[in-house]
């Protein structure tokens, strides 16, 4: 039986198949760009109609809030049936909003696809009253200012408190950028996490001479911020067990470790310069030096771990 020979690929044959090779490769990259095209036609067309005939706003949904109807809060948005979706700049709706408002605390916008834009509204509840030159900033929980007024009328219950620079500030702007506004928000915090009750205004002073009003019956003196919720936990435990609920006078624990509560009548606190006023947190009258009550030394609660 003979034995088959291959045959060596002649030139012409290999050149024939590198060829083919090379046809192959190119047919290939041309079904890659093809589809590359295909699929961008595909999202541009999509985009397009994504902004001009689908997710067109069909319905607007706005909280029920007192004070405000949705057909107002809908024509502060600048927001019509019609605008699409995906081209609405939600933070310039919010903003629209608020600016066209003063008894809002926040304003949220969201999409709700296909057609339906979502607005809740949070109102500003009167929370605090600051006493600024001759005027009452009334402050939202938020940190609004809500009205100015010269009487507390109709704000009677609020929290006071003063020495918050408002210079420059009108009603309907946020306050919550102010430093003495932080270290005020930061004292009351504390306060409530203290558990003390009956706190009615607040002095910040220079940010080192921190007085509380509580029950304008006692001046608490805290001095800074530093230890303050140490500080207000030893004020707790005086006032809860050293000090009769009708007895009026000064409890210093500015310095924690000296703490002390000295027996003063509340109008001798005002007429000397020591209280936090209840109903004003006004400035001493100009020339009045305070003097440093003498001291009544107290049973100093032991810190926690000793």
């Amino acid at each position: 039986m003979r034995k088959k020979v291959r045959r060596k690929p002649s030139v012409n044959d290999q050149a024939r198949v590198i060829n083919q090779q090379k046809r192959r490769r190119r047919r290939k990259k041309n079904y890659i760009l093809y589809y590359i095209l295909v699929l961008f036609l595909i999202a541009v067309t999509g985009v397009i109609l994504s902004i001009t005939v689908f997710f067109n706003t069909k319905t607007i949904e706005v909280s029920q809030i007192e004070g405000h109807t949705s057909e107002e809060i809908i024509a502060y948005s600048g927001v019509e049936i019609g605008d699409n979706l995906l081209r609405m700049n939600l933070s310039q709706i919010e903003e629209n909003i608020m600016s066209h408002t003063t008894d809002l605390d926040r304003v949220s916008v969201e999409r709700k696809f296909p057609d339906t834009l979502s607005i809740k509204l949070t109102a500003a509840e009167p929370a605090a009253a600051v006493v600024y030159e001759d005027s009452y900033y009334i402050l939202s929980s938020g940190g609004r200012v809500m009205n100015m007024t010269t009487s507390l009328e109709g704000y009677e219950n609020l929290f006071l408190f003063s020495d918050v620079d408002l210079s420059g500030i009108q009603v309907g702007d946020f306050v919550t950028g102010n430093e003495s506004y932080r270290t005020t928000q930061q004292v009351l915090e504390a306060v409530t996490q203290s558990g003390i009750s009956s706190i009615r205004s607040l002095q910040l002073g220079d940010g080192a001479d921190i007085r509380l009003n509580c029950n304008d019956k006692v001046t608490i003196v805290l001095g800074n911020v530093l230890e303050i919720d140490y500080k207000l936990q030893i004020a707790k435990q005086i006032l809860e067990q050293e000090v009769d609920p009708e007895q009026e006078g000064i409890l210093d624990v500015s310095r924690a470790s000296e703490a002390y509560f000295r027996e003063m009548s509340m109008s001798e606190q005002k007429e000397k310069g020591y209280a936090v006023e209840e109903t004003a947190a006004l400035p001493a009258e100009e020339g009045s030096q305070e003097q440093s009550p003498e001291e009544e030394t107290v049973s100093q609660p032991e810190e926690e771990g000793q």
